[in-house]
């Protein structure tokens, strides 16, 4: 009986130790706030993460981190902002593409701003060059 008992014990902690591992493998890009289209190809090695916001008075500002995880090669996307209000309905529609470039295995922080003051949250939408039909020069 106590042999059954240390073996119960190890397969907790074996299915334990495989939960967390496998909690913390999850990619950046499934954020329910971040939105990639376009090119696969072009942006498979994109990430973002470290989203942010803040509200001060009636500005709400957004801030987010693209990561380009290609060792060789600059990246070429545009971003772009959606801002929600409470209930999730978009609000300010015609935020325009912006064009980033990320040099190879390089970050760069991005950031956004309305002034809704219905704005509750955002999502950020990146784009392969294909995409962005409406690029701010």
């Amino acid at each position: 009986m106590p042999n059954n008992r240390k073996n119960l014990i190890r397969l907790i902690c074996v299915l334990f130790v495989s939960m967390i591992v496998t909690s913390c493998a999850t990619s950046d890009n499934n954020d329910s706030r971040v939105e990639m289209s376009g090119n696969t190809y072009d942006m498979r090695n994109l990430k973002v993460s470290d989203l942010h916001s803040i509200k001060l008075d009636t500005i709400f500002k957004a801030q987010a981190t693209i990561h380009n995880s290609n060792r060789y090669t600059t990246a070429q996307a545009y971003y772009r902002c959606k801002f929600y209000d409470p209930a999730l309905f978009s609000i300010q529609d015609n935020q325009q593409w912006i064009p980033v470039q990320i040099l190879a295995n390089q970050s760069e922080v991005i950031e956004c701003s309305t002034t809704n003051p219905d704005a509750a949250t955002f999502k950020v939408e990146l784009s392969s060059k294909g995409k962005a039909l409406d690029v701010n020069r």
